[in-house]
């Protein structure tokens, strides 16, 4: 017989990190799964033997594969932003405070009576005003260069993983060819 007389099935896995032991399951963590490849290769020897059935109520749990190089990016990013944000919020607090000591609680006309209503309470408390915008500016200001950074350790991130690998495979080839053609030379 050289024709089969039933469908037949294939898998094509391109993972290849797949059946690595720490992608199984973490031993130092109670053998706690990163991933799904024991429920997918489970699933796969029962497709193609022919039952579906017990592969639906596998498959049903989700489990996320963090990007934890990202994450630790962006933690020392927002560390490194801290001291300056916690600074600014502290005279940003002393500023809002001042003000408030220095207004009375009744509204009048859509805006806060300062007390005395002299003109000099009234340019200190838009002095105060100003200093708290240019303090909310400040904040801003960390938050981009915060984000800036981020995105920039993230770009050379990827540019240096992009590169890596061709980079070895050319000098992997270079060097294989050096030493074919030393060999070829030498006879």
């Amino acid at each position: 017989m050289t024709e089969g007389t039933q469908e037949g099935a294939i898998a094509i896995i391109s993972d290849v990190d797949m059946l690595f032991d720490y992608f199984m399951g973490d031993a130092e963590r109670g053998a706690s799964r990163n991933n799904n490849n024991v429920d997918f290769i489970m699933n796969l020897v029962e497709n193609l033997a022919g039952d579906e059935d017990l592969m639906t109520i596998r498959g049903k749990d989700s489990i996320g594969r963090p990007f934890t190089a990202i994450n630790d990016i962006r933690e020392r990013a927002a560390a490194a932003a801290a001291p300056k944000r916690a600074a600014n919020q502290a005279l940003m607090e002393k500023a809002r405070q001042t003000l408030q000591e220095g207004q009375e609680g009744k509204d009048i006309g859509g805006g806060l009576m300062i007390i005395g209503q002299s003109e000099e309470s009234i340019e200190k408390a838009q002095e105060i005003e100003i200093e708290i915008r240019k303090l909310q500016r400040e904040e801003n200001k960390i938050s981009r260069n915060q984000r800036a950074e981020i995105q920039a350790a993230i770009n050379s991130y990827e540019w240096r993983n992009m590169l890596i690998t061709p980079a070895l495979v050319l000098i992997i080839g270079l060097l294989v060819g050096i030493t074919r053609k030393i060999k070829t030379a030498a006879k």
